[in-house]
């Protein structure tokens, strides 16, 4: 009966895409790099592909000839270090406007410049948004979050790489603090507050990947409401609440 074989086609249907996803799930890095083939990328630069392989191939035995089967996972971890660098990189250009806007603060704290610094550094982080598009290199990082679970050498390079951007926003977080008459509560530590601020940005640079019309007034408050949730206003009473202050 045509019910019946349209139950059964939607069966099936969903059988394959269960099938689909258990194949995904047990892909590696290199079987989600499949597109990289020496003959692929010799077509876009000076190099052949025999070239691609001498450079991405096996190594050579202590008592044998070099091995030069392409190796994919290698040409992979490749460009994940590529990616890491140029994300520290992008890093390190909104820490310059971070710290350029703490510079700039007013004598009234008014936090308009340190907003605008905000919005800055987040258009920055999301592809097309600003003349940097760095697409590809969101792809990238992502396809490497998607088997970090089960890939130490790319959780390796991934943690190493948040640990040196924590490391590097560190100081220019104290430095707000100070700026706006901010301490840390005793049991918090200034590594503490960037890893909260990071995880808050991770969540918020996902969304904005596939809804771009999520830029929303009340990111900044959230993250100020972080920064007030580990500390406290300092001795001297020249601190005020973050969250209520002027918006941009």
């Amino acid at each position: 009966m045509p019910q019946q074989a349209g139950s059964a086609t939607g069966s099936a249907r969903e059988g394959i895409a269960n099938a689909a996803l258990e194949m995904l799930g047990e892909a590696g890095l290199d079987d989600l790099v499949r597109v990289l083939t020496p003959e692929r990328l010799a077509t876009v630069g000076s190099w052949s592909p025999s070239t691609v392989r001498y450079h991405f191939g096996g190594r050579r035995d202590e008592d044998g000839p070099r091995d030069f089967a392409f190796r994919r996972r290698k040409l992979a971890l490749a460009v994940l270090d590529l990616v890491v660098e140029r994300t520290e990189e992008s890093t390190e250009a909104a820490i310059e406007r971070w710290r350029a806007a703490i510079d700039d603060l007013p004598i009234d704290q008014d936090l308009d410049g340190v907003l605008r610094a905000v919005v800055d550094n987040i258009a920055s982080f999301v592809p097309g948004a600003s003349e940097d598009d760095i697409s590809a290199r969101d792809r990238a990082y992502h396809l490497a979050v998607a088997v970090a679970d089960e890939d130490p050498d790319a959780a390796r390079l991934l943690r190493a790489s948040r640990q040196r951007q924590i490391a590097a926003w560190a100081p220019a977080l104290r430095a707000f603090l100070d700026a706006v008459g901010l301490e840390l509560r005793p049991e918090q530590r200034i590594e503490d507050l960037a890893n909260a601020l990071y995880a808050l940005f991770d969540g918020h640079l996902l969304r904005l990947r596939f809804d771009p019309t999520s830029r929303a007034p009340w990111f900044a408050d959230v993250m100020f409401a972080v920064i007030e949730s580990f500390t406290a206003p300092r001795g001297d009473g020249s601190a005020g609440s973050l969250v209520r202050r002027p918006r941009a």
